[in-house]
């Protein structure tokens, strides 16, 4: 497949002027090549980690004998429309390839009640839903599964049957071996904006490194992340070992490590210690702070936080 651009005016006079030296300086071949020096010293520790995608064609190859599988036996039982469910780049890439070789997609990337209902209600019975997502832990796309759920067990429909979950390399590796970095406040991967206590949450359970510019930081801000920060010292030994239950039920396996889980048998206690330690990250001014809650597995009159 080849693909022609047509520029004018401005664009066009750029191209003229910046395309060549790109062409001298082989920037589309390094890329490909997975070169990180391409943007600089400055940039290359963090280049490093983003051009896996120029893999993506020759480490996905193996994968094509299941989809095709997956293909023929969705179509034996009678399925001939597809629902993703994904938000940002895991909706807009799938739709880009399914517009560009006119295959039929349809899209979910809302929690609009209208846009849901509407998906809903297009060909239940014959539908199947691909549910996308790089961390696996989305909400709005986890939602979005769990009402397409609803309707398929309501229906008379097996959701394991329709159900297909695309997840990314948060489900597959230990929690501290991923960055899961405290970001601006502004995501630039979605465009939304979070609060410094969602942000050092999500850290947590991480390395809690620091990507964001503390100088933009407010007071408060700063405060919180230091704080995060200590807490996430004190409590290091036990967010970084143990076992963590796989939630998804049609895994039915305890597939990665993670915070504070001694075996799968002991989850909801430990799940539940795991909540404690996340409560103290809320902001006093909320009055989050003195609620009292019991360490699950101590008795009636033990001490609690």
């Amino acid at each position: 497949m080849s693909v022609k651009i047509a520029v004018s005016g401005a664009a066009a006079e750029a191209v003229d002027r910046i395309v060549p030296q790109l062409v001298s300086d082989l920037v589309a071949s390094r890329i490909t090549g997975g070169d990180e020096t391409l943007w600089g010293p400055d940039a290359e520790s963090e280049a490093s980690k983003r051009l896996g995608w120029v893999e993506a064609v020759t480490v996905s190859r193996p994968m094509v004998d299941d989809i095709y599988a997956l293909r023929d036996k969705l179509r034996a039982d009678g399925v001939n429309h597809i629902v993703l469910g994904g938000m940002g780049g895991s909706s807009l890439a799938p739709e880009v390839i399914a517009r560009t070789y006119g295959v039929e997609l349809t899209v979910l990337d809302s929690t609009d009640p209208g846009q849901v209902l509407a998906a809903l209600g297009d060909r239940l019975a014959t539908t199947a839903v691909v549910i996308s997502s790089k961390s696996g832990s989305t909400v709005e796309t986890d939602s979005q599964k769990r009402i397409y759920e609803k309707f398929f067990s309501e229906a008379g429909i097996d959701p394991l049957e329709r159900k297909r979950i695309q997840r990314g390399v948060g489900m597959w590796v230990p929690n501290e071996m991923l960055g899961m970095h405290v970001g601006a406040r502004r995501s630039h991967t979605t465009g939304r904006s979070h609060s410094i206590e969602l942000r050092t949450l999500t850290a947590l359970f991480g390395w809690m490194g620091v990507e964001c510019d503390p100088r933009q930081l407010n007071d408060h801000e700063q405060r919180v992340l230091g704080e995060a920060i200590a807490l996430h010292k004190q409590h290091r030994a036990l967010l970084h070992g143990g076992e963590k239950p796989n939630c998804a039920p049609e895994l039915n396996a305890t597939i990665f490590t993670g915070p504070g889980v001694i075996d799968a048998a002991n989850a909801n206690a430990a799940i539940e210690t795991i909540r404690l330690i996340a409560h103290l990250l809320q902001p006093k001014e909320q009055g989050a702070h003195g609620i009292e809650r019991p360490i699950p597995g101590i008795e009636e009159n033990a001490p609690v936080i």
